[in-house]
């Protein structure tokens, strides 16, 4: 497990609010409808320690007309001071190297799997089911085996390997199968589900639910999530 950071932040301008920021330790597990969110539209560096990122409050407007008013958050570490949970100093730059703009910053996708196949039916093992939510942030990840079986009700038999990699605090609520057989109706379904809180001092905080689910059903698969 990666060692937890402790950020002190000299310099920090807040042009707008977010509360989708993360950095921190991997949760694993093993062993209500959501809070409304800021979405992350885009995501870059300005400068090696001053990021700037774009949110929006309704995705599905912005997608669909870019009427959506924009939301900028400009993050400045340059005076910043990293620790360890024990106190000591670490390495800026390689803590600023973590924070990586990307592409697609929420939503989800799985690939993978090692599949099986004959006449009527599918079968995969291992396919990896991941999804994140804003640049800095909550990163969710695990695996499924499933059978798409034609003229019969289609399975999801496991789900395993969930993490979750994000700072703030991670609650789980389900991880693992729910129903494992399609039923006339309903598709079969698993996943993760848990209490997503932020508390980053100087910035908005607070808890949201987040999902997701992985299903299957009419010889097919799909992802089912709030990212």
């Amino acid at each position: 497990m990666k060692p937890k950071v402790k950020i002190i932040m000299s310099t920090l301008i807040l042009l707008s609010s977010i509360t989708s920021l993360f950095l921190g330790s991997i949760v694993y597990a093993e062993s209500n409808e959501p809070i409304p969110n800021n979405y992350v539209i885009s995501s870059k560096k300005i400068t090696p320690y001053v990021i700037e990122i774009k949110t929006v409050s309704n995705l599905e407007l912005y997608k669909n007309n870019n009427s959506e008013e924009v939301s900028v958050l400009t993050m400045d570490f340059t005076d910043a001071k990293f620790f360890d949970e024990y106190g000591k100093l670490v390495d800026k730059n390689k803590v600023m190297e973590t924070m990586k703009p990307i592409s697609q910053t929420f939503g989800a996708g799985s690939s993978g799997g090692s599949w099986q196949t004959g006449s009527g039916y599918a079968v995969c093992k291992g396919m990896r089911v991941s999804g994140n939510s804003g640049m800095i942030g909550l990163q969710v990840s695990y695996k499924v085996d499933f059978q798409n079986l034609q003229r019969n009700y289609d399975r999801l038999d496991r789900v395993y390997g969930a993490t979750v990699d994000g700072s703030g605090t991670w609650t789980w609520i389900n991880n693992g199968v729910f129903r494992s057989q399609e039923q006339a109706g309903y598709s079969a379904y698993g996943g993760i589900k848990g209490q997503w809180t932020v508390n980053w001092p100087g910035l908005p905080g607070g808890t949201s639910t987040k999902y997701l689910y992985f299903r299957v059903g009419n010889d097919t698969y799909w992802l089912d999530h709030n990212l």
